[in-house]
């Protein structure tokens, strides 16, 4: 509704769009594809594996990107 009030649009034109680099809208869309995931693995995983496995795996993807020195990050062994 704010968006809607300052700007008198909803959605993003296409020249905004096109003017950032395309990995800035990545976030938005795997932050929809993982809060889906959890959606539909709630019942059947249970509770706690659903906010355990997401969180193991950001640790151990940080672990391996800080151990390789992926992404340009200063290698931390």
């Amino acid at each position: 509704i704010i968006t809607l009030v300052t700007s008198q649009t909803l959605f993003p034109s296409f020249q905004f769009v096109g003017s950032h680099p395309a990995w800035i809208w990545i976030g938005g869309v795997l932050g929809g594809i993982f809060l889906t995931s959890n959606v539909l693995l709630f019942p059947r995983l249970g509770a706690v594996q659903t906010v355990i496995l997401p969180i193991l795996g950001q640790i151990l993807m940080g672990t391996l990107i800080d151990s390789f020195g992926w992404f340009h990050a200063m290698q931390l062994p």
